[in-house]
């Protein structure tokens, strides 16, 4: 256990408290981080792609799966015109028990066999961020999933595409933010010493 805040608290340690708390594996600290973030689905025959969906995405010859978020304004996600329309997404890491220095934020997801997956957005723009090609529902006007085979697949361009879950506006929101802030970070040369004296923080 760290001294002071619990924020210092080793990924490994974290891990183990949740054991602790759920000694019978039934996934119960998963299934509560996931009510606080995604949003409930009551219909069942069809997902919207829209701002805050949360996709597993492969590539059309290969076998790994990864996550993203989509980052399209609701109101660019609808009355779609175009018969193929390209989303942009923030990569998600499945890298939540990882000692790192970066800032995170968690989101977890089910998939449709009832397994948890701990995913956080972080990362540089050069790096996370991803275009994705749909094809537009024409009589919707928007890209819709229909469930198959127990997936809600979408019809993307030369990658597969399947919904995992939407989050709420607030937590989509703050992903967001964090982009917008990577976005607008300002790069200069300064001295350097004078950098370090006032990055210090009021504890050292």
């Amino acid at each position: 256990m760290p001294e002071g805040e619990l924020r210092g608290i080793k990924p490994a340690a974290v891990n183990g408290f949740k054991q602790i708390v759920d000694p019978s594996r039934s996934n119960s600290s998963d299934r509560l981080a996931a009510l606080f973030a995604l949003r409930t689905q009551y219909k069942t025959d069809i997902r919207v792609l829209s701002y805050g969906t949360i996709v597993r995405v492969r590539k059309g010859d290969g076998h790994d799966w990864s996550y993203a978020m989509c980052l399209m304004p609701l109101c660019d996600s609808i009355r779609l015109k175009k018969p193929v329309i390209t989303f942009p997404f923030w990569k998600l890491q499945e890298n939540v028990y990882d000692a790192v220095s970066a800032q995170r934020r968690g989101v977890v997801v089910f998939s449709e066999a009832g397994e948890p997956s701990a995913l956080a957005a972080s990362g540089k723009p050069r790096d996370m961020l991803t275009l994705i090609g749909f094809r537009v529902d024409q009589g919707r006007q928007d890209v819709a999933a229909h469930r198959e085979e127990g997936v809600f697949s979408f019809s993307a361009i030369n990658e597969d595409v399947e919904w995992v879950g939407q989050l709420k506006p607030l937590h989509a929101q703050r992903i967001a933010h964090d982009v917008a802030q990577n976005f607008s970070r300002v790069g200069l040369s300064e001295a350097e010493w004078l950098r370090l004296l006032c990055d210090r923080s009021s504890s050292q």
